[in-house]
């Protein structure tokens, strides 16, 4: 009797509603996980990742511009930079960004950028982290 009230203990501990919602938000940390180790796009450096996001504004391709950012942030971005594409902003917003002088690392793996403009007044700052799977610098803020 024992043996079968704690085996009816354990059966219903895996169909219980927090089994379940526990179970969902590992799989979904692993989905995560993985798209952060398969992750290649970004720079050895801040300032290369810069560089590529630059050029893929350059060339209009918003889809590989998006793909500098951090997983989390691409689609906001993808949306933006093709709202900023349609008013012809996106050869605008290269130029800008080509004015990124003196970065510094903040703390482990993140680094802060400025832009300035021609009187050396800071006019942007653009945080970057690196991917600790793939050790790429990507774009978290602008």
């Amino acid at each position: 009797m024992v043996l079968l009230g704690l085996g009816a203990l354990y059966a219903l501990h895996f169909f219980s509603p927090e089994y379940r919602q526990e179970q969902a938000a590992i799989q979904k940390l692993k989905e995560i996980q993985d798209q952060y180790a398969k992750d290649t796009y970004g720079g050895n450096t801040p300032e290369e990742t810069i560089q590529l996001f630059i050029d893929a504004l350059k060339k209009g391709d918003i889809d590989l511009a998006a793909k500098y950012f951090v997983i989390d942030k691409q689609e906001e971005w993808r949306s933006s930079l093709g709202i900023a594409k349609e008013h012809g902003n996106l050869e605008k917003l290269a130029n800008i960004l080509s004015k990124a002088g003196f970065g510094k690392e903040v703390y482990r793996d993140h680094y802060l950028l400025s832009v300035v403009n021609e009187n050396k007044e800071e006019i942007m700052s653009i945080e970057l982290a690196r991917n600790q799977y793939t050790k790429k610098w990507k774009i978290e803020k602008m």
